[in-house]
């Protein structure tokens, strides 16, 4: 099967660090997307860095590690 080949990251241990981040980004005006939210706060509290073209709604989320392989 196709999903033998990739590592699955849940998201079952990051509802605290989701909340206290939209919390934060909503209390100084920068709003993100949920679903951009939950893959940038699963990703960092994995240790993983989220590679994309839309460093502007990631780069605000706080110890996000974003690279952009397009630039």
């Amino acid at each position: 099967m196709l999903i033998d080949y990739y590592d699955v990251v849940g998201i079952d241990n990051i509802a605290d660090a989701f909340c206290l981040e939209k919390v934060r980004l909503e209390s100084i005006g920068q709003i993100v997307e949920d679903f951009d939210l939950l893959i940038g706060i699963t990703a960092r509290e994995n240790a993983l860095t989220v590679v994309t073209h839309n460093k502007k709604h990631f780069c605000r989320i706080e110890g996000l590690s974003v690279e952009d392989w397009v630039e």
